[in-house]
């Protein structure tokens, strides 16, 4: 039934939440393989640009590239042993667990990686905004439940403790 379980993470206590629900499933369900995904969202020129020196000359365009291209590594890299320490502390046993860190737009990126590599289902937390304010803000996972075609199991961050 589901055989590969996406789980998309930001880093965040509340997005971990969700960890818990992973390895119960994982001990009932014959799962082949759970996928960590982390989306870094491209660093933009302009706003880089602008904090650094507010007086950048284009000709200094490709300094200030240089700068924002090694920022944007360092993004992934940490990303990459976020989502490594956090599969160590998961311990799954036999399931195969993946991490991936890809740039791009959240919850398209979300999506298209689900498509692009036949998910089954998508595991994320809600972080537990209603009503109104949801709506004005966005929501990566209400976003995500709304055009993925694979099923998507939204957990809600409650106070409890997860997985540590």
């Amino acid at each position: 039934m589901y055989k590969k379980i996406l789980v998309p993470l930001d880093g965040s206590e509340q997005a971990e939440c969700v960890l818990t629900h992973v390895k119960n499933i994982a001990a009932d369900c014959p799962i082949e393989s759970v996928i960590f995904l982390q989306v870094v969202k491209p660093t933009s020129f302009l706003s880089i640009a602008s904090r650094i020196d507010p007086d950048v000359e284009p000709k200094d365009y490709q300094r200030m590239s240089d700068k924002i291209e090694d920022i944007e590594k360092q993004r992934i890299i940490h990303a990459r042993k976020y989502l490594s320490d956090v599969i160590n502390r998961l311990d799954l046993g036999n399931i195969a667990c993946k991490l991936e860190v890809v740039v791009g737009k959240v919850a398209r990126t979300i999506v298209q990686y689900s498509e692009d590599n036949g998910i089954h289902m998508i595991m994320l937390a809600a972080h537990g905004q209603s009503g109104n304010h949801r709506w004005s803000i966005g929501s990566i996972a209400d976003k995500v439940m709304r055009i993925s075609s694979a099923p998507v199991l939204l957990i809600r961050h409650s106070r409890e403790k997860s997985i540590s």
